[in-house]
């Protein structure tokens, strides 16, 4: 019976032993769960943070295209309004030089004497209706 009595004793010490065992385990293991969840919060600031970060660079890039085809918009409404300035002093240039063989052709040059003669589209129209009887 002594023999049975330490057999019992020593299967309660051995799983008393693997409790314990058990037990120091359980709390490493909380331990590490813990380092983990800290180390996971962490990382998920860090990931906020950067999304954050992308997102304000994100927006600010688009502000700066915002603007940036404003100043294109402008400036190809400047270079539409230099590209018909240019265009008006083209037809202007070649108006005066169609005048002035005209002025030559009809014999008038004396009229015309290499100046500017400014004509209203009334006078155009005039001009054009008295050749077209023949009258100029």
């Amino acid at each position: 019976m002594n023999n049975q009595l330490a057999l019992e004793a020593s299967k309660v010490h051995r799983l008393e032993e693997e409790k314990h065992t058990s037990s120091l385990m359980e709390e490493k293991l909380r331990k590490k769960c813990v380092e983990l969840e800290k180390f996971i919060n962490v990382l998920k600031k860090e990931n906020e943070n950067q999304v954050q970060e992308l997102n304000n660079a994100l927006n600010s890039s688009n502000e700066k295209l915002k603007v940036m085809d404003k100043e294109k918009i402008e400036m190809n409404n400047q270079l539409a309004l230099e590209a018909s300035k240019v265009h008006r002093l083209e037809l202007e240039k070649h108006t005066s030089s169609l005048i002035e063989e005209f002025f030559k052709f009809k014999g008038l040059e004396e009229l015309w004497s290499g100046s500017w003669i400014i004509l209203t589209a009334l006078d155009l129209k005039q001009m054009c209706t008295l050749q077209c009887k023949g009258r100029l």
